[in-house]
């Protein structure tokens, strides 16, 4: 076992009853996971934010030409602009398709790693006469915790412009 195997190893080993170590250990890699992904989607962003800041703008300023075309009423180069605008609208679309999607890297390794380090293993759900495989405690974990990340995200944003709002008015408390 590498030393990084070892690492990541360890939440299994905190609890002493089988099934609850699997979803404790789980759960700490769906959280190493999630941070592992955003990390990488803010680097991917810092890397072509200003591609997409492109392509969203040239986008916008395609769809305002056509809008400002049709109230004009040149029909000979509608199309042709409204062509540019789906273009541009598409590379802005699928860049940030692909920006998202680069967060979900480490979960299929974690995936990956729990299925072949636990193969063959299910999870009994208890009064029930049916089990869940080896990888859904880390997908609902993972599910939870991206859930919560975008909760307080929004938590944070908005404590941070009360907290603006107010920062000039102390005296007035």
């Amino acid at each position: 076992m590498s030393t990084l195997e070892h690492i990541i190893f360890q939440p299994f080993l905190w609890v002493g009853e089988p099934i609850s170590a699997f979803w404790l250990g789980s759960a700490t890699l769906a959280l190493i996971a999630l941070a592992m992904g955003q990390v990488t989607a803010k680097v991917a962003l810092a890397v072509n934010g200003s591609h997409l800041d492109r392509h969203v703008a040239d986008a916008q300023s395609y769809e305002n030409t056509y809008l400002e075309m049709l109230k004009q009423g040149e029909a000979e180069h509608r199309s042709g602009v409204n062509q540019l605008a789906n273009e541009a609208f598409g590379k802005a679309f699928f860049m940030g398709i692909a920006i998202s999607a680069a967060s979900l890297w480490p979960l299929f390794l974690a995936a990956g790693w729990i299925d072949a380090r636990f193969a063959g293993i299910r999870l009994p759900i208890a009064g029930l006469n049916t089990s869940l495989s080896n990888i859904a405690p880390l997908i609902i974990a993972y599910i939870v915790f991206y859930i919560l990340f975008v909760k307080m995200g929004k938590m944070m944003r908005k404590f941070r412009t009360s907290r603006a709002d107010t920062s000039g008015k102390r005296g007035d408390r």
